[in-house]
Parts: C-alpha cells; sequence; structure tokens
C-alpha cells in the first residue's frame, strides 16, 4: 500500500501504523476492530504534532449493517474534528449492499475499486472503468477509482495486485496532492473532477488518477 500511495504522490510524507503481525509464512495476520481504533486514536493523539492531514486504512470487513463500535466511531470523529480525513476501503466481497467497517462510517470517505478487462496489465486509462464485480459498493460510497498496480513487496520485487486496497491507497495519495485547508473543500474539489461509472449493479462517482 505504501508502494502504491507514493506512486500517486512521491512528496507524501507517511507515517506506518502496525495494526496486525505477520504469520510465520510471513502473511498478514489477524486484527480486530480494537486494533483499528487504537491506531486511529494514536492518530488523533498526534495529529497536530506530525501534522497528518489524512489516514489511510486498506483493511475491514463487512459487518452488515454498519456494526462499528461508538470508540471507533468516536476516533473518526475526533479526527474529523482536527480536519484529518480517514479514507477506507469498501471491501473485496461482492456485496452490493453493505461495505467495510470503517469505511461505512459517515465521516470516513469510503473508497471502492473501478477494473479495466485486460488481466494482469496496470491500468489502462484509455479503457472505460467499469466498477470492479468483486467490489463491494452501495449508494453511500463515496468514490471509485482504479485498482491495478504493479507495486513493490517488501522483497523489493515488482508484483501486480488489484483490489479495493489499493483503490484506497491510490485515492489517499490523490488526496494528499489535492490538499485543500478544509476535509470539506478537498472533497468538493475532488468531487468536482468526478465521472459516472457503475457495474450491473452499481452506479458511483469515478475519479481518474492519472
Amino acid at each position: 500500500m505504501l508502494s502504491i500511495l507514493t506512486t500517486v504522490n512521491p512528496d507524501a510524507k507517511v507515517v506506518l501504523i502496525r495494526i496486525l503481525g505477520l504469520n510465520t509464512n510471513g502473511r498478514a495476520g489477524g486484527y480486530t476492530i480494537d486494533d483499528v481504533t487504537t491506531a486511529l486514536r494514536w492518530g488523533v493523539n498526534n495529529a497536530s504534532r506530525l501534522n497528518i492531514k489524512a489516514v489511510s486504512i486498506s483493511q475491514g470487513r463487512v459487518n452488515a449493517p454498519c456494526r462499528a463500535t461508538s470508540e471507533l466511531v468516536g476516533a473518526v470523529s475526533s479526527l474529523k474534528q482536527q480536519e484529518v480525513a480517514v479514507i477506507a476501503s469498501t471491501g473485496n466481497e461482492k456485496n452490493r449492499t453493505n461495505i467495510a467497517v470503517p469505511a461505512c462510517i459517515d465521516d470516513v470517505v469510503s473508497v471502492g475499486a473501478t477494473d479495466n478487462p485486460l488481466a494482469g496489465s496496470a491500468w489502462d486509462r484509455k479503457v472505460a472503468p467499469t466498477i470492479a464485480l468483486y467490489s463491494n459498493g452501495n449508494s453511500s460510497t463515496d468514490f471509485y477509482t482504479n485498482c491495478r498496480f504493479f507495486h513493490t513487496a517488501m522483497n523489493g520485487s515488482k508484483q501486480f495486485a488489484v483490489g479495493t486496497s489499493n483503490a484506497t491507497a491510490a485515492f489517499a495519495g490523490w488526496w494528499m496532492r489535492n490538499l485543500k485547508p478544509t476535509i470539506t473543500e478537498t472533497y468538493n474539489s475532488i468531487a468536482s473532477t468526478a465521472t459516472n461509472t457503475s457495474n450491473q449493479w452499481l452506479t458511483g462517482r469515478y475519479v481518474l488518477i492519472p
């Protein structure tokens, strides 16, 4: 995710906050809503000191209907009061009714994925975007954007991946490149550039990230 975010915005200054460990096979381990809440509270406590302007969360799972804890909602609200945007992925479960926690929280900028039909290739801006068939989404999803990236893995190799996590990291980088004095101004500025996108079940706003 860091590789994707900094591809979109090479000038971004990023603080990595761990919410999960690694399994013995080197893959990501488990985490809970409380882990995400703890990370956001760290952001609340350090937003001013580190000049934090956005938090990107490429984690989440569907707990319909948006079973976010009051503590998680409160942490998001506290960040918003400090003009720190929380940006989170909708998830990849093909759910066309519900989106993941914390993306489903009203104060979170939710990001779903768009795709194109060129399998195994990076995004082709010449191809009309459609909402990815695996992307969760509903009428409250804020934005969809491209999700196809070659990224740098932890061992330094180049790998190809798709998913709403990628779209969220890319969108967070784009948010910082278009940052305005307030969350509302930044949101409206990006929304003003959006076009419509859809698939058989969903429609929404598509943001082209060059």
